[in-house]
């Protein structure tokens, strides 16, 4: 991240006070701000760089970020089975699996082709 702006802005504040007749005194504040947030800036900058290369060296190392994936179980799959044939709820289900029923439906669309093969072997 570039922090050029600010500085520019602290050069335009220098000479638009100075046009003004406003002594450095008077304006020291706003420069000393004008500089931390500058500093500021530049830190939160660096800090996002060393979490991205992180990120990154993490992922080519094999290593899974984020929350991990629920298994696609027996028990899953019977249960959405006889949820489309109208035999339990969605609520239900998720209820028997310990999951919200939105993640028992995002299951359902993510296992969808595991849920169609074990419907045609076992059922």
């Amino acid at each position: 991240m570039k922090i050029e702006p600010l500085s520019n802005a602290l050069f335009l504040a220098k000479r638009c006070c100075s046009q003004l007749n406003y002594s450095e005194d008077q304006l020291s504040p706003i420069y000393t701000l004008i500089k931390e947030c500058e500093d500021i800036i530049q830190k939160e900058s660096e800090r996002r760089e060393k979490h991205l290369s992180g990120i990154e060296k993490a992922r080519k190392d094999g290593i899974h970020l984020g929350r991990p994936a629920i298994p696609c179980s027996p028990e899953f799959l019977e249960l959405a089975y006889l949820q489309s044939r109208h035999m339990v709820t969605a609520a239900e289900a998720a209820e028997q699996l310990k999951v919200g029923r939105s993640t028992f439906n995002k299951m359902k669309i993510k296992y969808r082709e595991e849920l169609e093969l074990w419907k045609k072997q076992g059922k």
